[in-house]
């Protein structure tokens, strides 16, 4: 299994030491729970520094997508991700607002953060649509913006300026990304078995009947 975890640590504190979980043991997750040999494996450790004092916001990431906001004509989406480097909460009345500048594009629904603690970290839509004669897939340079009360933040990257038609190239199918609706849903199957299987399994033939999966 594969998971991530994203953990704050006090701003205000240096850490020394970071101690994992002993996990050299365990028990099966089958009828007994047997003991037997786990591991735990770490892909990778990323650490956010912090000024410690004050509201802070950094951009961590910034660039466009493939991607467009729901119940509109393709407005193309921007996504960032910003982090709280400060030991101060951002909060609704601090007014933050992403917004992504260029000469091609206009800014028509700017991203918000309204609540973010400490040490914790937001990935921000933006919407954009092409200015009149930029024609989609077209490349260029955009700067991500991040304003509000006690916020001034910005970064400059490469971007794709609208939603171009997919073509018969790997580098084209391979820029297709879930949308948003697909990567926000909350949608799962449980597969097991219990009791309640039981009258569904029964033999008949000369290998018998194999058993049934329920799903609920």
């Amino acid at each position: 299994m594969i998971y991530q975890s994203i953990n704050w640590i006090d701003s205000t504190k240096e850490v020394s030491s970071v101690t994992l979980p002993n996990v050299t043991s365990g028990a099966a997750t089958g009828p007994g729970g047997a003991a037997q040999k786990t591991r735990l494996h770490i892909f990778a450790v990323s650490l956010v520094s912090a000024t410690g004092s004050g509201i802070s916001l950094e951009i961590q990431q910034a660039r466009s997508t493939q991607l467009w906001m729901e119940g509109t004509n393709k407005t193309q989406i921007f996504e960032a991700i910003i982090v709280n480097t400060g030991n101060q909460w951002i909060l609704a009345n601090n007014s933050v607002k992403v917004t992504v500048e260029a000469s091609d594009i206009k800014t028509v629904q700017p991203g918000v953060i309204n609540r973010l603690r400490p040490g914790d970290r937001a990935t921000v839509r933006i919407g954009v649509v092409n200015s009149d004669g930029t024609e989609p897939g077209t490349k260029g340079e955009a700067t991500l913006r991040v304003t509000g009360a006690g916020v001034q933040a910005s970064s400059t990257f490469d971007a794709v300026f609208g939603i171009a038609p997919y073509e018969a190239t790997y580098e084209s199918i391979y820029s297709h990304e879930s949308p948003p609706w697909y990567t926000g849903g909350k949608y799962g199957i449980f597969i097991h078995w219990g009791v309640y299987a039981v009258p569904g399994w029964g033999n008949s033939g000369e290998k018998g009947n194999p058993r049934k999966v329920f799903l609920d």
